[in-house]
């Protein structure tokens, strides 16, 4: 993916259903697909928009009650999820099903402070599974 910014930078324009189909184009079905499941009864999330105005960006950061699972930003025609673990999910990562590319990635992954981040870029629904299975270790 190209190195930019994302592009929901306008704090005036809410990302609403038509603002996200308009950026997102024909990723915007995965990105529904993946609400649409971590809203549903099996996972019970709440997804919360803000613009932060140190990033200059709006961001969905996904809940579960109180606790941030993941985060998402939105890019022209494609959306990061961005999960945070401390050093004791590593076990759990690795032996979680998750793809070897995933998996690899977050290793090498260096802490930000206490945290590991894992970013995934998502423009195709194959990574909605990958996704899951990162909720199912995080929730």
């Amino acid at each position: 993916m190209k190195d930019e910014k994302p592009v929901l930078a306008d704090e005036t324009i809410e990302p609403s259903e038509k603002v996200l189909k308009g950026v997102l184009k024909s990723v915007y079905p995965i990105y529904k697909e993946l609400i649409d499941e971590i809203t549903s009864e099996n996972y019970k999330l709440n997804v919360e928009w803000k613009y932060y105005k140190d990033g200059k960006s709006w961001l969905c950061k996904v809940v579960n009650k109180k606790r941030t699972i993941f985060w998402i930003s939105v890019w022209e025609e494609y959306f990061k999820v961005a999960f945070y673990f401390t050093e004791n999910f590593d076990e759990q990562i690795t032996n979680s099903g998750i793809s070897e590319s995933i998996i690899k990635q977050y290793m090498e992954n260096k802490p930000i402070g206490k945290l590991k981040p894992l970013t995934i870029d998502v423009n195709s629904n194959e990574l909605i599974k990958e996704i899951i299975r990162l909720i199912n270790i995080r929730k």
